[in-house]
């Protein structure tokens, strides 16, 4: 007896209805979420969990022509995707593996990236292989083209125990993990040098199946290590068997990337490797050690004529000007102290960097004026030269200290030793030209370099009381001692003050008002006593009570006030790197200055230059973007990315653009004319 046709088509569809519920218990693939720019679904390699601990899933990714998603390490720019396994059950761990990327640039910036499709392989561990394995994932990640959009997609998808056999998705997961890189061992080849010599890797790789012209030709090498590096194409050179690589190292010094160790991921061809890189770091080739140490030479000798020295220059030149007349043994002892305090003052300076270095913590020239200690000591120090000029009592070293140092345990020895010091350690945060050249060579590297070119920076500063110590005769042509002296001492006295009250307002923005005030009496108190020990004790005995009340309110006020509110004008812009990334997406014009309060070149260079009504114009143009880093406080993303460019002090000026997409590096001094010219190369009008 037949059955009507509805009849049939109805019993077939309950059938369906009641068997859908175990086909979704055994899916091996979720659906795609996202949309027709970039989607992602998770995948199984097996349809049910097989009685085994462990399970291969894979997440598979898909982007539309001209979008691309980003690998762990993203490079310059972009984010690595994100996974939450929240919700997920019997599930002890989930290991990610990547498959090599490609290195893309737009813009000049540089990301690894995966284009149109790419399935990254899951490990997962499970707790029990006898139950179901309900998994729920959350993805983040960002896709990119002319534009960037974050994606968030909310997958699911349960396993059941038992046995199972391949799911449809098998053979693509397959071709994901034939994808992985292997290790150097399987690959066959093996690490013969890593070497890291100035800011420069230098990898040389022996391969046992030598490489085919077409794999040397595509070769790349993906560097991973502290956050911050990046690293462009290697250049490559030698045989097929044994090759040399070498690549600059940006964003990371080299004491930070010896702590961490580096990754690397070598794609040539069809082979995939990513093995491990200890390097070592090695002294810069000759020719680098002798054109740097003559620019740290020469470097030392005009940062006596940078203006952030000019009012030291009164505490060597008061020395000379009473010297004619006197016996040319004393005059050569007073110019020796002299030298020996500012060699004393840069090897400390190199230890201490040598030190901060070792330690991982951040170096640069000029740093230690966002201290508020060193500060108020300087302060200090200057009231006291300053008492001493206007009438105070002579400054005097102990006896072992100026024996060692070469001179008299009193007198005016002592005071060049002193003076000397404090020339160095207030030169410093003028960088001068050729000195940010030197002193970022040597940070990049270890100690010994640190100690040559600080010597010779030392070397080329102390230059001037060198040549006249030789030559001690040519003193008489200075004018004779009379009592003009007493006026000279009084002026310079005064110049002291004022560079004291200079840096008490460096330090107004690092200190709570009440500790500036307490650091202000005290100076006030120390040249009180200066004064008063000269004329009575009574007087430097008030002088001392003053300085000791005011020192309970600098214990317990000795903290920064609140970070204040950046105050930016209709053209200068808050620096951010985000902000920065932003823009030389947009391909607009950008023109950075990172200053500080205490850097006295940069105050010369918007003076002299950037607050001049021709660059402000330009600047404010349309398409031009005025970006402006404040380093008067510590900050460890202006010193990384000083760092990046090889530079370890300010004032540091970059211009990018269309027409620059690297940027263009703009000297310590800025002109006229090498801004303009920047800003029209950077728009691509050389």
């Amino acid at each position: 007896m037949g059955y009507p046709l509805a009849i049939v088509k109805r019993f077939c569809a309950v059938l369906l209805l009641c068997l859908l519920p175990v086909a979704a218990a055994r899916a091996a693939a979720t659906d795609w979420i996202g949309d027709v720019n970039a989607a992602v679904r998770l995948l199984t390699a097996t349809d049910a969990i097989g009685g085994t601990d462990r399970v291969t899933l894979a997440l598979e990714f898909r982007f539309a022509p001209g979008w691309h998603g980003y690998w762990r390490t993203p490079g310059e720019a972009g984010l690595p995707p994100t996974l939450d396994w929240t919700g997920s059950q019997n599930l002890i761990s989930a290991d990610l593996r990547y498959p090599a990327p490609k290195r893309a640039v737009l813009l000049g910036i540089e990301t690894f990236a995966y284009e149109q499709s790419v399935l990254l392989p899951i490990e997962a561990k499970l707790l029990d292989a006898t139950q179901p394995l309900p998994l729920k994932l959350g993805v983040d990640y960002l896709a990119c083209a002319e534009i960037c959009v974050p994606y968030r997609a909310d997958l699911a998808l349960t396993l059941p125990p038992g046995a199972g056999g391949p799911a449809p998705e098998a053979a693509r997961i397959a071709e994901g993990l034939a994808l992985l890189p292997g290790s150097a061992d399987a690959a066959g080849m093996t690490v013969e040098e890593a070497a890291i010599s100035g800011d420069r890797l230098r990898l040389t790789l022996a391969f046992a199946t030598p490489l085919t012209a077409t794999e040397r030709a595509g070769l790349d090498l993906f560097l991973e290590g502290p956050a911050s590096l990046t690293a462009p194409r290697p250049e490559v050179s030698g045989s097929a068997r044994r090759l040399t690589l070498e690549m600059p190292l940006k964003g990371a010094a080299p004491a930070d990337i010896l702590k961490t160790g580096l990754t690397g991921t070598l794609v040539a061809g069809e082979r995939r490797v990513e093995f491990p890189i200890a390097p070592v770091l090695v002294a810069a080739p000759a020719g680098n050690w002798a054109v740097m140490l003559g620019l740290a030479l020469l470097g030392g000798l005009i940062l006596n004529l940078m203006p952030c020295v000019l009012p030291v220059l009164s505490l060597k030149l008061l020395g000379l000007v009473g010297s004619g007349g006197r016996a040319t043994a004393a005059v050569r002892g007073d110019l020796l102290a002299a030298a020996a305090g500012i060699f004393v003052s840069f090897l400390t300076l190199a230890g201490a960097a040598s030190a901060l270095k070792l330690a991982g913590g951040a170096v640069g020239w000029g740093i230690q004026f966002q201290q508020p200690w060193f500060l108020a000591g300087m302060v200090g120090v200057l009231a006291l030269f300053a008492g001493s000029l206007l009438g105070g009592r002579e400054i005097a070293l102990p006896v072992a200290v100026s024996s060692w140092a070469g001179g008299i345990g009193r007198g005016s020895r002592g005071e060049s030793f002193l003076s000397g010091m404090v020339a160095t350690l207030l030169a410093t945060p003028c960088s001068a030209p050729f000195v940010g050249t030197a002193v970022g060579f040597a940070l990049a590297q270890g100690p010994a370099a640190i100690f040559a070119i600080f010597g010779a920076l030392a070397l080329g500063f102390a230059a001037p009381f060198l040549l006249l110590a030789v030559f001690p005769g040519w003193v008489r042509f200075l004018p004779k001692p009379g009592a003009w002296m007493l006026w000279v001492k009084r002026g310079f006295g005064l110049a002291l003050l004022a560079t004291g009250g200079w840096l008490l307002t460096v330090l107004a923005a690092l200190v709570d008002p009440l500790a500036l005030a307490a650091v202000g009496i005290l100076a006030l108190a120390l040249l009180g006593a200066m004064i008063g020990l000269r004329r009575g004790v009574a007087a430097a005995a008030v002088a001392g009570l003053i300085g000791i009340a005011a020192l309970p309110s600098l214990a317990v006020r000795w903290a920064p006030p609140p970070a204040p509110v950046a105050v930016h004008d209709t053209l200068w812009q808050p620096w951010s790197p985000d902000a920065l990334d932003a823009a030389r997406a947009e391909g607009t014009v950008i023109f950075l200055d990172i200053t500080a309060d205490w850097c006295l070149t940069c105050k010369a260079n918007k003076l002299a230059v950037l607050d001049r009504d021709a660059v402000r114009s330009a600047l404010a143009a349309p398409g031009t973007l005025a970006l402006r880093a404040d380093w008067t406080r510590p900050n460890p993303a202006i010193a990384a990315f000083l760092n990046r460019h090889g530079r370890y002090g300010i004032p540091f000026n970059i211009v990018y653009g269309p027409g620059a997409p690297e940027g263009l590096l703009l000297p310590e001094l800025l002109t006229l004319d090498s801004v303009q010219e920047a800003l029209r190369r950077a728009e691509g009008k050389s």
